[in-house]
Parts: structure tokens; C-alpha cells; sequence
């Protein structure tokens, strides 16, 4: 008798609390005893301490689904005093429908608040960014272009930023275009025909030394070498550009060297385009990916296949400052060998090849040999 008294007693909200607390209990009690069965082993052959353990774990189940019925049956007598308890209620007023309305719009509001104030703040890095690159980008054109100081240019204050910007990169592209063939005008130039090829040898101020060979019949560039300058003790050798080493390499040579099946990659430059050749790729055409990087001074080129990844440019192109265009890239495929036959070149770099040409011109051959090491 005393059992209904105490719950007579306790108002809606204990026992809610009694409610849920026995309810947790009960799931306790309903997990440890699925735990309990999965880890208690079946009665195999007559053993009598098997089957002792065995019924003694079997006690033990049955008294936790005794208690776990005990507590389902306590669930179910507080659930029947809570909702005589709530049957008379009044219903939800109006006006706290519309308090709990106001108070889930406002919550709504806040969150989309929230969210964009992320995408402002992003937003705002973004441009900030943006704004810096452009700064450095002007900052290191004022530099790199002589002519820009503050008593030469003149700049509108009618004319737009971007106007004024354009005009900036105008003037810096010519003067790196002619800054490179001022180089070209001042270097030591030697020339020796032979072999049916014009052989111009450059020697720059900076120690740079280049090697250009073309062709006496087709008119165009058939090999480039590079010597950069280096320390007084350390060996310099010949970088290709254009072309590749005729240099013969012995298959019974005792020392490690490259695969003959490993992809070669080199520049054939036709009269009109720049062309590379990567040979020993026997990959179908669709498996490659070629792509100008945002910086539009480099080409990356990549497999699906993860096979093969180059990035490489067109050191023609970067000296006059004259940026690459996504558009004019082309592949081809044929004999296990990637044609790039890419780049047409452009008017721009037609006229400087015109100039550089035309220094050419005014170099005298040699006579004799000239050997270069």
C-alpha cells in the first residue's frame, strides 16, 4: 500500500524524471545481458563443469529479464498517472503558438545570420588576396621596367584603374622584350657554317652561353644548348632546349644509366609552332591531360593513369614576357610517341623573332672549325 501512496505523492515532473531514469536502467541491463550472451559458450559434450557454467549463466539471464520486466511494468505505471494526469489539460493557447512560432523564426534568422557572415568573411579574404597579388604584381612591374618612374609615366586621373594597369603591363612587356634583345645585341657572337647549318655561339655578359643551330635549306632552329654560369671549380655542362645529344651510349657499359624504354622527352621547333616529342608513351590519346597553369607561364601535362607528369615551358615565350594561351595547345599520338605539336606562335613573337633574326644577320662567319666543349 505503500507503493501507490509515494506515487500518488510526486508530481508530473518527477516522475518524468523517475520515468526516464528507469528507462535508461532498463536499456543498461538489456545491453549488458545481450553482452553477456554472446560471450557465454554452448554446453559441448558431458562435461560437468560445462554444463554447471552453463546453467549458471543461464540463472543469471533470467533473473536480468526478471528485473528488466519488473522495470517495464514500473515504466508502465508511472506512464498511466501521466497521462491521467495531462487528459484534462487545456490545450496549447494561441499565444504561446505563436511564442514557440516567433522563437523558431528567430532561431532560423540567426542561422542564416550566421551563415552569411561566413560567406562575407570569406568573401572578404578572397578580395584581399586579390588586391595583395595585384600590389606585388604592379610593385615588381615598377621595378622590372626602367622607364616607369614617377616623373616619366603619366597617368590620367580620367582613366580608369584598369586602363592605367594595362598600360603599366604595355610598357613592361615591351621592356622586357627589349631588354632581351639588347642582351642578344651586346653578347660576343661567333658563326660557323657547316654541315648544311648556320652555328651561332652566344657569350652573354652574365656568363650565360648559348648554342643555336639552323637549318641552312628549312630556315628554322634545330638545336639549342645553354651553358649557365657556374662556380670557378665546378663543371659546367650543355643543357638541351631545342634538339637532343647525339651522344652514343654503349649497352654493355658496366655503369647504371637510364632505361631505353624510359619516356624521352624533347623540343622539335617547326618554322610556324613550337612542337614537343615525348617518346616511349604508349598510352591511348584520350589518357593525357594538357593544361596551362594560371600563371600562364608553365604547361603541366599529366596521365588519368598516373603514369607520366611533366611541367615544362616555353623559355622563347618567357624571356620576351609574352604569356601562354590554353587555346593554342594540340596533341597527337602516333608509334608510341606524344606530339605536342602545340604552340603556333604568336604575331607578337613573330615580329621579336623578326629583330632577333636580323642581329643575326649582321654576324660574319668564321673560317675553319669551331669545336666547343
Amino acid at each position: 500500500m505503500t507503493a501507490p501512496l509515494a506515487l500518488s505523492e510526486q508530481n508530473l515532473i518527477s516522475c518524468c524524471k523517475v520515468s526516464h531514469d528507469t528507462v535508461s536502467d532498463c536499456l543498461t541491463k538489456v545491453f549488458e545481458m545481450f553482452k553477456f550472451i554472446g560471450n557465454t559458450p554452448l554446453p559441448i559434450g558431458n562435461l560437468m563443469n560445462t554444463v554447471q557454467a552453463f546453467d549458471e549463466r543461464k540463472r543469471k539471464c533470467v533473473d536480468t529479464i526478471q528485473n528488466i520486466s519488473r522495470m517495464m511494468r514500473r515504466v508502465k505505471v508511472y506512464y498511466d498517472k501521466i497521462e491521467e494526469e495531462t487528459r484534462n489539460m487545456p490545450p496549447l493557447s494561441i499565444q504561446d503558438q505563436q511564442f514557440r512560432d516567433d522563437f523558431e523564426m528567430m532561431e532560423s534568422k540567426k542561422m542564416e545570420k550566421d551563415r552569411l557572415i561566413q560567406q562575407i568573411r570569406k568573401k572578404n579574404e578572397e578580395l584581399k588576396k586579390i588586391i595583395d597579388l595585384e600590389r606585388k604584381f604592379i610593385w615588381e612591374l615598377c621595378l622590372i621596367n626602367k622607364d616607369i618612374s614617377p616623373g616619366k609615366p603619366t597617368f590620367s586621373k580620367k582613366n580608369s584603374s584598369a586602363e592605367n594597369l594595362f598600360r603599366i603591363v604595355t610598357m613592361s612587356k615591351n621592356s622586357v622584350t627589349n631588354d632581351w634583345i639588347s642582351q642578344i645585341r651586346d653578347a660576343e657572337k661567333t658563326l660557323l657554317i657547316q654541315d648544311c647549318r648556320y652555328k651561332f655561339h652566344f657569350s652573354f655578359k652574365n656568363g650565360l652561353e648559348i648554342a643555336e643551330d639552323y637549318d641552312k635549306r628549312k630556315q628554322c632552329l634545330i638545336e639549342r644548348k645553354i651553358r649557365k654560369p657556374g662556380s670557378l671549380t665546378g663543371e659546367r655542362k650543355w643543357e638541351y632546349e631545342i634538339g637532343e645529344s647525339q651522344a652514343m651510349r654503349s649497352i654493355q657499359s658496366e655503369e647504371i644509366m637510364v632505361s631505353f624504354m624510359q619516356p624521352v622527352f624533347l623540343r622539335q621547333d617547326t618554322k610556324e609552332a613550337f612542337q614537343w616529342r615525348i617518346r616511349n608513351l604508349p598510352y591511348p590519346l584520350d589518357v593525357y591531360d594538357c593544361r596551362v597553369n594560371d600563371n600562364q607561364k608553365e604547361i603541366t601535362l599529366r596521365t588519368s593513369n598516373k603514369k607520366y607528369f611533366k611541367k615544362f615551358s616555353i623559355t622563347d615565350m618567357l624571356r620576351v614576357g609574352i604569356p601562354l594561351n590554353q587555346e593554342c595547345l594540340k596533341l597527337a599520338h602516333a608509334n608510341n610517341t606524344l606530339i605536342i605539336s602545340v604552340y603556333v606562335k604568336p604575331k607578337e613573337y613573330l615580329e621579336i623573332e623578326k629583330l632577333i633574326h636580323a642581329e643575326l644577320r649582321k654576324v660574319k662567319p668564321m673560317n675553319g672549325n669551331c669545336n666547343q666543349s
